[in-house]
């Protein structure tokens, strides 16, 4: 690649990464904040959990993929919650149970939820999309509950089987 060729390429990157910064500035909901970049340089989500009715006061922290605009964490972005019923149940049940199932767990929002809503709970996390373990994972230590999650890397059914995972590229990382 020429000097030139690269430079351009590096200006259009640079362009591109301020115009994110500058969106991400610019979005304003009530529970919803930006609390800065992960190690890994996403930017972090952080987000009120005290907005669902049985709320439990605490925030959580997602990993923000601007490029994945289905996960919870763009849809927590555009329209300041996420499955705000399903998750108001999930909480009334993660503070009055012991253990927790997150079956295809995706990025880790119920995972993360049910564990900051009740800090003895245990929970078990199944994915079988490789793409979103690192994400998971990170979303488990920025929320301190990865001790209390166990990642299992499997897809569960009713038999015992190895089938390919289809994930259509036009869905984003997490497949809808």
């Amino acid at each position: 690649m020429d000097k030139k060729m690269k430079d351009d390429s590096e200006n259009i990157s640079h362009q591109l990464s301020s115009a994110k910064e500058n969106f991400f500035a610019s979005v304003k909901h009530p529970k919803v904040n930006f609390s800065g970049k992960s190690k890994s340089g996403e930017w972090v989500l952080e987000y009120q959990a005290d907005s669902y009715p049985a709320g439990s006061g605490e925030s959580i922290q997602l990993m923000l993929d601007p490029s994945d605009f289905r996960d919870a964490a763009f849809t927590i972005l555009r329209e300041g919650e996420y499955e705000p019923i399903l998750a108001g149940v999930l909480q009334s049940i993660a503070k009055q149970s012991t253990h927790f199932y997150d079956v295809g767990a995706n990025i880790g929002f119920y995972s993360c939820l049910a564990a900051r809503s009740n800090l003895a709970l245990t929970v078990t996390s199944f994915e079988p999309n490789p793409t979103l373990w690192e994400k998971l994972e990170g979303n488990l230590d920025l929320n301190d509950c990865r001790d209390r999650v166990s990642l299992e890397r499997v897809g569960l059914g009713s038999e015992t089987a190895s089938y390919p995972l289809y994930v259509p590229p036009d869905t984003g990382s997490g497949g809808g």
